[in-house]
């Protein structure tokens, strides 16, 4: 009896016969039937390398196709809108055949590699290094899921392109984990200008908007893989309008019509000073002077809190007392607290920490925080603790070696009369699990320090002032983000912002934030959806176990198959 799953998936990928141009021809898979387009047989379906008639306006090669599905996701992050990533995936979804793994793994890597080009060429302003990984390493990623979905389609046939979704968000969620996670270029953050759409992240975190990104995905390239099917493409066409009306109408529902009333006076200073010169000796003094200036403005506009970007300071703080006096009398003599990002060195580790300090009023005590998830190839190494020697590899743009700095342990909760806040140094606001950790300790409202001077006029400082967007809405805090040359800004729970600055201007910003209330579910249950996905992913690939052990039987006979062909050594005697 002919297998089921095997006579499916005949039924879903029609090949064509080889051209008559040339024996060396591919078979391709159309969307329409050979004989014609006036009929297509029940079962049929397009799910080949995008090299068939009728592409539906993508471009007819398989490597077109990978690059244009990149260059798409990779432009859709900001500062740009981000509706390309609506269909930065149907090329490559396309190419997806039930084929060879192999080569579905190199054009999910190429377009992977298009993809993290666009979207974070960045890194290489710096470290080359770094840059040269996130191109290498983080395509394998896209790579992955381009497997996966082709054992799915190859085991279950076109139906299981319906399961891309769980997938693409298994392989985000993985991806975020470890020393060298990162979940930067999620595609949920691609949209934070439509805040309607992402409220259900309170729900799901920033893994149920990428899921809902390549839903949207899948259901335009089926409308144009069943155009010619009346009825069907309008089911699917009704399909994706309710994609987008039940997330817009729960957003909608949930967003309050003004403002939140605020009851934290904060203040955020953006210095605008060049990261190199502020270590020169003529540079450390100017460096003081315009912090002081800017804080006094604050003040005089009547924050509580003042917060200076990361690394605002040029020295240990903590050690040098001059320095420290000096700013702690700044503190009293305007009777407000100082949160300020500065580098610090502790003997009994020998290692240097990018940390947070607390100076307040009428207290001599001085809270810190250490920087907990450090920039791979940047700030430390990654499982450099491991293997030790991989510290002294490279050098970044700041002077120190990128295993100088050591990873904090504890997440510090800073309390003062302004109320109880928690910092994020740099881009640890990227990492969800990261965030919810620190909102689990219950303060009233984040503060996120960076110092993004180092990626220059870049479409960096923007994506990285978006993604905090998603952390407000995922545990409905509200975040007073500095930085030092920008984009600064104030972000309430609903991921509205207020007062952004743009990149490379002075700007002194005080605001009044509201409170933390209660917990969301993301809060308090964390990465549960992604998990889900991830034990959906891992009960489809165990499903399509028997395929491949009944391809590797059949590869294995034909291997050990006598040869028929050209009389050879292996022919039949007569």
């Amino acid at each position: 009896m002919k297998d089921p799953v095997k006579r499916q998936t005949e039924n879903d990928l029609t090949p064509h016969p080889p051209s008559p141009e040339g024996k060396g021809a591919q078979a391709t898979f159309s969307p329409l039937p050979p004989g014609g387009q006036g009929s297509r047989p029940h079962g049929s379906d397009r799910w080949g390398g995008g090299t068939g008639e009728g592409s539906y306006g993508f471009p007819s090669h398989p490597l077109l196709s990978s690059l244009l599905s990149g260059l798409l996701l990779g432009l859709a992050f900001p500062p740009l809108p981000g509706f390309l990533a609506w269909v930065g995936l149907v090329p490559l979804l396309c190419l997806i055949d039930g084929g060879c793994a192999r080569k579905a793994f190199r054009r999910g890597y190429l377009s992977g590699v298009a993809f993290n080009v666009v979207a974070l060429y960045w890194i290489a302003y710096l470290t080359p290094l770094g840059a040269l990984a996130a191109v290498l390493y983080l395509p394998a990623y896209v790579g992955l899921f381009a497997v996966a979905m082709t054992r799915l389609v190859r085991r279950f046939g076109a139906p299981a392109l319906w399961g891309a979704p769980a997938v693409w968000t298994a392989i985000e969620y993985l991806r975020s984990l470890g020393e060298l996670g990162f979940p930067w270029t999620a595609l949920g953050h691609t949209q934070t200008r439509y805040l309607p759409l992402i409220q259900h992240a309170e729900w799901t975190g920033v893994y149920g908007v990428s899921f809902w990104v390549v839903a949207v995905n899948v259901v335009l390239l089926r409308v144009t893989q069943r155009w010619p099917e009346k009825r069907l493409c309008f089911i699917l066409a009704a399909a994706l309008a309710g994609l987008f009306a039940l997330p817009a109408a729960y957003g909608l529902w949930r967003i309050p019509a003004g403002p939140l009333k605020g009851t934290l006076s904060v203040g955020v200073v953006q210095p605008n000073l060049s990261p190199m010169d502020r270590w020169q000796p003529d540079g450390v003094e100017r460096t003081y002077e315009t912090l002081f200036r800017m804080t006094r403005e604050a003040a005089a506009r009547g924050a509580r809190l003042i917060v200076w970007p990361e690394t605002a300071v040029p020295t240990t703080i903590r050690t040098q007392r001059e320095r420290r006096r000096l700013v702690q009398g700044l503190a009293d003599s305007l009777n407000v607290s100082i949160l300020t990002g500065a580098p610090d060195y502790v003997e009994a580790t020998g290692m240097y920490y990018n940390a947070a300090f607390l100076f307040r009023p009428g207290r001599e005590d001085l809270p810190r925080y250490d920087k907990m998830h450090l920039v791979p190839f940047g700030e430390a190494m990654p499982y450099g603790d491991v293997f030790p020697v991989l510290r002294k590899v490279s050098f970044t743009a700041s002077g120190f070696t990128s295993g100088d700095f050591g990873r904090g342990r504890e997440r510090t909760l800073f309390e003062g009369p302004e109320g109880r806040f928690a910092a994020l140094i740099c881009f640890e606001s990227v990492f969800p699990h990261l965030v919810r950790g620190m909102v689990k300790r219950r303060p009233d409202f984040l503060v996120n320090i960076t110092n993004d001077a180092w990626f220059g006029a870049t479409s960096s400082p923007y994506q990285h002032a978006e993604i905090g967007v998603l952390r407000a809405v995922e545990n409905r805090v509200a975040i007073a983000r500095c930085a030092t040359t920008g984009v600064s800004t104030f972000i309430d729970p609903f991921g509205r912002q207020s007062q952004t600055t743009g990149i490379f201007r002075p700007a002194v910003l005080v605001d009044a934030l509201p409170r933390r209330e209660g917990e969301t579910f993301y809060t308090r249950y964390g990465d549960l959806f992604a998990q889900g996905c991830v034990a959906f992913t891992l009960v489809g690939m165990i499903g399509c176990f028997p395929t491949f052990l009944a391809r590797a039987r059949k590869v294995g006979q034909k291997k050990h198959a006598p040869s028929n062909a050209g009389g050879g050594l292996g022919a039949p005697q007569p």
